[in-house]
């Protein structure tokens, strides 16, 4: 019997549980923020508060999968960049609607 590779181990055991919690956590505090701007007359196109947090939050969700992985952490790096981007142009096209 052969001892796994860290990519297989991984496959075996469930990872990306986090990635999937940190994306629906991510995704339910972009809803609460969404309906927040809504309730204040803020159009929010194309998604991009949602978006915003369920991005973020897969990065997040990453980082506690692949702590062990390094292969993987240029991706969870950059999903975490685009979450934080997103974040930030959600917020300037709120702040540009409520001036």
């Amino acid at each position: 019997m052969r001892n796994l590779t860290t990519n297989e181990l991984q496959t075996v055991s469930g990872a990306g549980f986090f990635t999937d919690l940190g994306s629906k956590i991510g995704s339910t505090i972009g809803n609460i923020v969404a309906n927040d701007y809504a309730s204040r007359g803020v159009k929010d196109p194309d998604g991009l508060t949602v978006s915003a947090g369920t991005t973020l939050g897969r990065g997040i969700g990453e980082i506690v999968d692949n702590i062990f992985n390094p292969l993987h952490w240029g991706e969870t790096i950059s999903d975490m960049a685009n979450g934080i981007q997103l974040i930030v142009q959600s917020r300037r096209n709120a702040k540009s609607q409520l001036s």
